[in-house]
């Protein structure tokens, strides 16, 4: 959910900028990347501070597995 929210939220407001004429949309994609990051990193340290029992490295790697699995699937297929 940390990294699934912060892109949801990223993608819906990148679909509302995109009809909107006159809006500048590499200014918009850009200040929304920067807030989708601090988004997950700052959930990401909810999580820490909530669950004390939290393995770090377990969960950074299932995390950049888990962001990787498009990538992966393509080398799968081909």
């Amino acid at each position: 959910m940390c990294c699934v929210l912060p892109n949801g939220l990223f993608a819906l407001r990148l679909r509302s900028i995109n009809t909107r004429p006159g809006a500048s949309y590499p200014l918009n994609f850009f200040l929304g990347e920067i807030i989708k990051i601090v988004a997950t990193v700052s959930l990401l340290y909810l999580v820490g501070k909530n669950f004390a029992d939290l393995h770090w490295p377990s969960m950074l790697i299932g995390l950049g597995l888990a962001l990787q699995a498009g990538f992966l699937a393509f080398l799968k297929k081909s």
